[in-house]
């Protein structure tokens, strides 16, 4: 009696650890599982972002469309790393509405392209496989993922003009004119110095825009700088009240912007900071902020002269202009005059 009893013992342990083990196994999957969707979430904003740059950019050639979208792309992080796109992720064609099809287009017959698809994929044929951190316990070692986005270019132009003061305070978009911003005892109210909205043309998600400003904004009284701001003083917003709206590191008195739905700002958590300190972020060619993430806008020219392309982001609705200054505005001078102009845009099909 005292071996059967033993041996059932000996059986439950086994079974026991067998089990345990495949809990271990599927939960470890689980996680694994869980990484590769949000990494696949993340390739299709940054397919998406990318199609949408390079569609505008259509009328400038492929070469330029090609640019923009790989410029996009490396400001999309895909599972916390820098994607690179080929140029054979981004092709060409025509897209029939109709029958919602894309017929790709080689170089050297362009004639009527009207569309980009651009497919992101980390796969094993690139070298860029999705590596599982668990997979291999059963002798999974990586996986394929990718995501394909096709915008198509529409031709709507249009321009107006707004003017921006130094008082201006984008992070105050949005909010009543009872909102204040305090540092070191320094208080800015909404009322004194509101961001500037512009109201010019309708904002059309997908599209693109170019700003063309000249003036002078100033953190004090008296003197300022050109819309390009003072890039020997970066800055960033140190009043820690930024009504759901992202901070950003600029030339202080440069041209800042941001785009918001209807909706109130404060009731979702603000995007990542974008970093505008160097020369060379500062001279992008197509930029495609994020709903309430805080853009700079300078005096909208890359540094060879060219217009910079902003892509109104899903969901906009407004559109906020105002001047870097980490805080204090009511001290604020100058003004700004800014041309805003919209180029055309992309009209997106998932796939």
């Amino acid at each position: 009696m005292s071996y059967t009893i033993n041996h059932k013992r000996g059986f439950i342990l086994i079974y026991t650890i067998l089990v345990v083990g495949v809990l271990l196994a599927l939960a470890s999957l689980a996680v694994d599982y869980g990484r590769a969707q949000l990494a696949r979430t993340e390739l299709y904003r940054l397919a998406d972002a990318s199609a949408r740059a390079a569609a505008v950019n259509l009328s400038n050639g492929r070469v330029l469309a090609r640019q923009a979208a790989k410029e996009v792309a490396l400001l999309n992080p895909v599972d916390e790393s820098v994607f690179v796109l080929d140029d054979s992720d981004i092709e060409f064609g025509v897209w029939n509405p109709s029958n919602k099809t894309f017929t790709p287009l080689p170089d050297s017959n362009p004639e009527g392209t009207n569309a980009v698809r651009v497919t992101a994929s980390r796969s094993a044929q690139k070298g860029n496989p999705f590596k599982l951190t668990f997979g291999p316990v059963i002798g999974l070692h990586q996986i394929s993922i990718s995501a394909s986005s096709i915008a198509q270019s529409s031709g709507i132009n249009q321009t107006d003009d707004i003017t921006v003061t130094g008082k201006a305070n984008v992070w105050f978009a949005g909010l009543p004119s009872s909102a204040s911003a305090t540092y070191k005892g320094d208080v800015t109210y909404a009322n004194d110095c509101p961001a500037v909205r512009f109201d010019g043309f309708t904002l059309v998600p997908g599209t693109a825009l170019e700003f063309s400003a000249s003036g002078r904004l100033s953190n004090t009284p008296s003197g300022g700088n050109g819309p390009e701001g003072n890039t020997g003083a970066i800055t960033s917003n140190q009043t820690n009240n930024l009504g759901g709206k992202s901070n950003i590191r600029a030339p202080m008195n440069s041209l800042i912007a941001v785009f918001l739905s209807d909706e109130d700002p404060t009731t979702t958590p603000a995007p990542p900071m974008l970093d505008f300190s160097t020369v060379g972020a500062r001279n992008y060619s197509t930029l495609s902020p994020q709903l309430k993430q805080t853009f700079y806008i300078g005096d909208g020219k890359r540094s060879n002269g060219e217009p910079q392309t902003i892509i109104v982001p899903p969901g906009a609705t407004r559109l906020y202009l105002g001047s870097m200054d980490p805080w204090g505005w009511w001290n604020n001078s100058g003004t700004c005059q800014v041309i805003i102009r919209s180029t055309g845009g992309s009209v997106c099909v998932v796939q």
